[in-house]
């Protein structure tokens, strides 16, 4: 039971750091999501 859930907040942890680097990552550079211009 321990294992598991440090198991989810982990992957909870990496999720959410992944989604604010994306975030940033688009805020800083929007030409990223537009390859076109």
């Amino acid at each position: 039971m321990k294992m598991t859930t440090k198991i989810i907040t982990c992957g909870m942890k990496v999720r959410w750091f992944m989604n604010s680097i994306a975030l940033d990552l688009l805020s800083r550079a929007p030409f990223l999501r537009y390859p076109n211009y």
